[in-house]
């Protein structure tokens, strides 16, 4: 950065050979005075300007070696170098509010015109074969409205060179970037990675000079944003000037078209071979595509062979379970039958009893003290028939998929009923029961399943929130598969591997609510892996650690709405919240935290193993599966203090053997999948029992081991078994 008033490097003027990368200039004390006097200035991009090479050169004071003009004259003419200049305005100043555009350079007989730049700052993007420019301002006309004497502008203009707009740890134009106090500049989660693996003293990674992190963590560095804006340009200009074809053969950029076929560019003397390599590839096509006819026409008449035996079993497996259930509901209506002539019989005995009741008159004037008696007597047979016959229900028939129940309420359960109160009355009395009887109304068998597209051990379930389709990662084949919601298999990506978007052991998913983005938890490669809706691989989140923003053998993972991701870092005890880039933000479950001399961090929490987490759509809760204690618990989102503790170990309703997942609906209820007991539980948000799905087991309406629990808009509960390999929607 070059301030007015101030001497550059002569570090940063050296020249950089043999193809190497170019170290970043140091900044001098000079400049960085003249930084901490100009903060009440704005950056303002003033103009992009583009230099074509077939110009003679601007005239400069600097002058070159022999080589350098050698370099300069063979340079391609077809290449060019982008500019754009930046301007610092007093914050005052209306102009410095907006941005100023410049026509393109062009040259003249008589010299530089008018279009040219300003003696201001550009930011340079130089091809590997054009020769490094000075960093001295060109001297030209000032195009801006204001005036064209540079003593007369009402703000600074800077030159900044690419290689300053580059992160020093990345190699990669600056994202998000973060001054440290010696003046040096890097990508904020380049830093985060960083400052974790430092295990002694925290030193700067260009010059090695000693810097202290502030309390809240590198998000509370300063933020150079001259520098990000300027990389923000840079980085739309590259994608807009990356469009350059060179020939796939001999490697010629001169008439070279794009083909339609391969992708592939081709000059016009390539094209005639390449042209031939179709033409055969297509002969092959045709001959594979005439053995494949032969091969598609026998197995088409194997198929229709084995589908009409599947019919015939079909239809005999149909008549058999029709004709079973019609032997079922004859005898149910059997039962009914003795139950309506029972309580016909039963209303006919109180009748006789109400009748004899009152047939028994007592005179008002016989008051003596057996006659009180009596009456009392009286008056309590009264009530007692009043109780019975007011509670008195019928049979009730009810139907569970194809089981048919038949149930009624005893003489005890009567008295019960009459005497019992609800824990719950307090509560429903303010809130709607509405939502609580929806999942009470579902089968207890599921209504879908599947498994034969998944192989082996599918692992986390989510269902995309827009579109309603199912994604599913199987942990054995390394693969996410993508499901409607009537299972047909719609899509599967992924891979296993070491390279970027390949899988170890995929486990958990979630839907970003910003970016509509996919992020998938991987145990065995200790990262988080980001995709598009449609598989295509983005980026990767996180490393192998104890450090912020590091896992070890992640499992679950969920977001909220403001775009925020929650990651159960299972090995290291705890839940991590980091932002959408992956930026660490607060951890939940820590009780103590200690740093020693040598770097290592050691950290006391109250989770044993935490499989899965669960958040609120505001952010305001947190829910965590501690598997290894089995019980479920509940956090404020911001300050991390417990909420809410349920559960045991155990078989019983409320009680969990293992409790591996975890998801939450709009309305506060939490479904569990208590994974050692083959089911899913459902609680109210206050933690109390409301039913469960599943027994454990392999027959129908059974699981081996519950390994992921989704929820769809429609609040259809998904659930993939990792042992009975399939997947079941209730």
């Amino acid at each position: 950065v070059k301030m007015p008033g101030t001497r550059r490097s002569k570090e940063g003027q050296r020249r950089n050979g043999g193809g190497s990368r170019p170290h970043l200039p140091k900044r001098s004390a000079s400049s960085a005075s003249s930084l901490q006097r100009n903060r009440n200035q704005d950056v303002v991009i003033t103009s992009y300007t583009t230099v074509d090479s077939e110009l003679p050169p601007l005239p400069t004071t600097i002058s070159r070696s022999k080589s350098s003009a050698a370099a300069t004259t063979n340079t391609s003419r077809s290449n060019s170098t982008h500019r754009i200049s930046l301007s610092l305005l007093p914050n005052g100043s209306g102009e410095g509010r907006r941005i100023r555009g410049a026509s393109p350079t062009s040259r003249t007989s008589a010299g530089v015109s008018t279009a040219c730049l300003t003696p201001s700052g550009t930011i340079h993007k130089r091809s590997s074969s054009s020769p490094r420019r000075s960093n001295r301002p060109s001297e030209g006309y000032n195009t801006s409205s204001e005036t064209s004497s540079p003593s007369a502008s009402p703000g600074t203009t800077i030159r900044l060179d690419e290689d300053e707009l580059t992160c020093a740890i990345c190699l990669d134009l600056l994202h998000r970037p973060r001054s440290l106090p010696c003046g040096h500049t890097f990508c904020l989660l380049c830093l985060q990675n960083y400052v974790n693996s430092c295990r002694t003293m925290f030193t700067c990674p260009s010059c090695r000079g000693a810097a202290q992190v502030p309390s809240e963590g590198v998000m509370g560095l300063p933020t150079n944003t001259m520098l990000a804006k300027g990389a923000k340009l840079l980085r739309e200009r590259q994608k807009k000037s990356s469009g350059t074809l060179v020939c796939a053969s001999c490697e010629t950029s001169l008439d070279v078209k794009a083909c339609g076929h391969c992708k592939q560019a081709w000059c016009v003397a390539c094209s005639a071979g390449h042209l031939e390599q179709v033409k055969a590839d297509v002969t092959e096509l045709r001959d594979r595509l005439a053995s494949a006819r032969d091969t598609l026409s026998c197995r088409a008449e194997e198929d229709e062979t084995r589908f009409s035996k599947l019919e015939e079993t079909i239809v005999e497996a149909v008549e058999e379970q029709v004709a079973h259930l019609q032997e079922k509901g004859k005898k149910i209506t059997e039962q009914v039958h003795e139950l309506r002539q029972e309580s016909q019989q039963r209303s006919h005995t109180l009748t006789q009893d109400i009748e004899k009741v009152l047939a028994s008159s007592i005179t008002t004037q016989e008051t003596t003290e057996p006659k009180l008696e009596e009456a009392g007597r009286l008056h309590a047979t009264l009530l007692r028939l009043l109780k019975a016959t007011s509670t008195a229900k019928g049979p009730r028939v009810t139907l569970d998929q194809v089981t048919l129940t038949l149930s009624t309420p005893s003489s005890t359960a009567l008295d019960d009923q009459l005497e019992a109160k609800d824990e719950d009355e307090d509560e429903r009395h303010l809130q709607p029961q509405d939502h609580s009887l929806l999942y009470r109304s579902k089968g207890s068998l599921a209504r879908l399943k599947w498994g034969q597209h998944l192989g082996e051990r599918p692992a986390g379930v989510a269902v995309n929130p827009w579109t309603s389709e199912i994604y599913v990662t199987g942990s054995d084949t390394c693969r996410v598969f993508v499901f409607d919601s009537s299972g047909r298999q719609l899509s599967s990506f992924g891979s296993r591997g070491h390279s970027d978007g390949q899988f170890l052991c995929p486990i958990g998913l979630a839907f970003s609510h910003i970016s509509r983005e996919v992020f998938i938890t991987d145990k065995w490669k200790h990262c988080i892996h980001v995709f598009d809706t449609d598989g295509n691989f983005i980026r990767q989140l996180g490393r192998k650690g104890k450090g912020f923003g590091h896992f070890s053998a992640p499992e679950g993972i969920a977001t909220d709405r403001h775009g925020n991701i929650y990651v159960a870092d299972t090995c290291n005890h705890r839940v991590q919240i980091l932002d959408g880039d992956g930026v660490f933000l607060r951890e939940v479950g820590v009780v103590s935290s200690e740093t020693l001399q040598d770097g290592r961090r050691y950290t006391k929490t109250e989770f044993n193993e935490p499989t899965d987490v669960a958040a609120s759509l505001d952010g305001s809760r947190v829910y965590v599966a501690d598997a290894g204690n089995h019980r479920i618990k509940v956090f404020d989102g911001m300050t991390g203090e417990r909420t809410l503790m349920f559960g045991s170990r155990g078989r019983h309703k409320g009680q969990f053997e293992s409790p591996e997942c975890i998801v939450v609906d709009h309305e506060g209820f939490i479904l569990v999948g208590d994974s050692g007991n083959g089911r899913v539980q459902v609680f109210r948000p206050n933690g109390n029992f409301v039913r469960y799905l599943g027994t454990r087991g392999n027959s129908r309406g059974e699981f081996g081991w519950v390994s992921g629990v989704g929820l769809s808009r429609t609040l259809d509960i998904v659930v993939t078994d990792f042992k009975n390999n399939l997947v079941a929607v209730f």
